[in-house]
Parts: C-alpha cells; structure tokens; sequence
C-alpha cells in the first residue's frame, strides 16, 4: 500500500498550485516566476504535491481560493536532470494529500540562486499546465 511518508520515486510527478494572478497567456513565459518564491512559512523548502496522491482538480479545489488555480505537473526526473532539485516526503495535517517538498528551495537559499530556480522553475510549468480556473479554460 502506498504511503505519503515513502520516498518519492524519479518516475513520480509532482503538482505545483498557481494562483491566476501569476499567470498571463500573453507572456513568453506565462508563469511568473514568482509563482515559486518561497513564503515565510516555507522554511523547509517549497510546497508542491506528489500527484499520486491527490489529482489536479483536487489540488485546485484545496486552496485558499477554489477556482483561481493554474496546476503545473513537473516530472521528480526532470528536476532533478534539468535543475538538480530533489524532491522528499512531507506529510502535513494541514495540507492537502501528497505534501511534499523542494528543499533546495526554501526561505533561506540565497536571493541570486532562489531567483533562478524560480525562473527555471516558471518555464518548466509553462510548458505543463494540466489544470485551469473555470474563469481561464479557454487561456
């Protein structure tokens, strides 16, 4: 039986939630990187979601504002090989099934490194949007 708490595997895939101020179609890269910054609360590194324990439409619904959410999918593989970011188990009562994180990105990484795995990070999820807000499904 699978298990929050068991590594995650290079063939996993995780979500990352999007708010639709973060995103414009317009753009050449429609994920603003600061879709990734890490907030206060992400001491331990940055929130994403393994998706096979939550789906895209679940993730969407589980935020602060149901309904405003681009979901990016990102391949455990392609971080890794691409941008050298690990990804580990981080079961939370608090969030929604499949919390997990990127730790190599969290509060304290320096401001020059965190800038560009924010921006790497942006095109990967521009490239994998695999949900959007009702209001933005025609985007």
């Amino acid at each position: 039986m699978k298990s929050e708490q068991d590594p995650v595997s290079l063939h996993e895939y995780v979500l990352r939630r999007i708010h639709q101020n973060m995103f414009s179609a317009s753009q050449p890269l429609p994920v603003a990187r600061l879709a990734f910054r890490p907030t206060e609360h992400d001491t331990k590194g940055l929130s994403v979601f393994r998706e096979k324990f939550i789906s895209s439409q679940e993730l969407a619904n589980a935020g602060r504002k149901p309904g405003e959410y681009y979901i990016a999918r990102l391949g455990v593989q392609e971080l890794k090989d691409i941008l050298e970011l690990s990804v580990i188990p981080d079961p939370d009562d608090s969030q929604p099934s499949g919390h997990a994180l990127i730790p190599e990105l969290k509060t304290s990484t320096p401001k020059r490194r965190a800038k560009e795995l924010q921006l790497k990070l942006a095109a990967l999820a521009s490239k994998s949007i695999v949900h959007r807000p009702e209001s933005n499904q025609n985007r």
